[in-house]
This record gives structure tokens, C-alpha cells and sequence, in this order.
């Protein structure tokens, strides 16, 4: 499974890690990463995410992180939606590649590098976008990347996956 999502997904075999689905794997990420510091405590999604990742994001509240919104409203393929809230509050972005109600693609190596030079994590939910548009996990520059087989590459249940860039898996 590991090797048929690198062949298809690019990075390593080793780089993946199977996932009963999208929102566990989210869980698990938030679970292995260090708690937040006094100034950077911020998760920012949009609010046109799929629902279960902001349940789970919610739930990081418990240890001691702030979900913030990008509110319906405001264009999630327009780069400077996310660049207007990611700042030195921001620990991590969840961004959604293709929204599955309006099938709006997000820039995500645009929001990946702008998480890069603001110090917080990407992570990006490919579930719409696997197996519609052509996709290459290194270069989209994200800390992170969810994805389910489920949709567009037609796999049944519990074929999720989580993607980790090398640098921030041996940290």
C-alpha cells in the first residue's frame, strides 16, 4: 500500500503511514506534535474544511491550542486569504486541496510556503484531489499530507493515508 501510494503520490514508501481515514490520522498527527508554546497556539483552517477535521482540530483545544476560522466568505484559492492570517500565532494550517461542496482548489504550495517562512506546520487534505489532479507530495512543500483512497482513486474503506516530510518526521 505504502509503495503503490509513492508511486502514485511521490516521496518514499517509508514517508507513509496508513490511515484508517483522514480524521484519525489528523488525531495522530495532533497527538505526536509538541504542545504549543505561550505565542504560538494557533491551528487555522477554513471554515469550508470537511467537517470531521474541524471536529478533530476542536479537539486539540484541550491541549492548549486555538482553532481559528477562515470564515465562508473569503476565497480559499486566493493566496492572500491565508496570508492575511498566518502570522507568529499561527502553529499549523490545515489546508483542503479540493473542497468537496464547491470544488475549489486551494493554492497549497503558495499557503506551504507561506507557512515555511512563518515558522508553522502545513498540513493538507488531499482526499478530494488524489487521483484527479496530478499531485507530488514533496514538491507541494507541506509539512503534512491526509489523504483517503476512498474518493477519486476508487479504494474501499480504511485506505487513508499520512504523508511526512522527512525533516519533520526526524525531528
Amino acid at each position: 500500500f505504502r509503495a503503490a501510494l509513492a508511486a502514485l503520490l511521490g516521496g518514499e514508501a517509508g514517508q507513509y503511514c496508513p490511515q484508517a481515514n483522514l480524521s484519525s490520522g489528523l488525531a495522530k498527527l495532533l497527538g505526536a506534535l509538541p504542545r504549543p508554546d505561550a505565542r504560538r497556539r494557533v491551528w487555522l483552517a477554513s471554515e469550508d474544511a470537511f467537517p470531521s477535521l474541524g471536529f478533530v482540530l476542536q479537539q486539540a483545544q484541550r491541549d492548549g491550542f486555538d482553532l481559528q476560522l477562515i470564515r465562508r466568505g473569503k476565497d480559499p484559492a486566493d493566496p492572500a486569504t491565508w496570508a492575511e492570517r498566518i502570522d507568529a500565532d499561527t502553529f499549523g494550517v490545515l489546508v483542503t486541496h479540493v473542497h468537496s461542496n464547491t470544488g475549489v482548489v486551494a493554492p497549497v504550495a503558495e499557503v506551504a510556503r507561506l507557512c515555511a517562512q512563518r515558522g508553522a506546520h502545513c498540513v493538507v487534505d488531499v482526499a478530494q484531489s488524489a487521483g484527479i489532479l496530478p499531485l507530488d507530495v514533496a514538491a507541494l512543500g507541506a509539512s503534512v499530507v491526509l489523504g483517503s483512497c476512498i474518493k477519486w482513486l476508487c479504494g474501499g474503506p480504511g485506505a487513508g493515508f499520512l504523508w511526512i516530510d522527512p525533516v519533520l518526521g526526524a525531528a
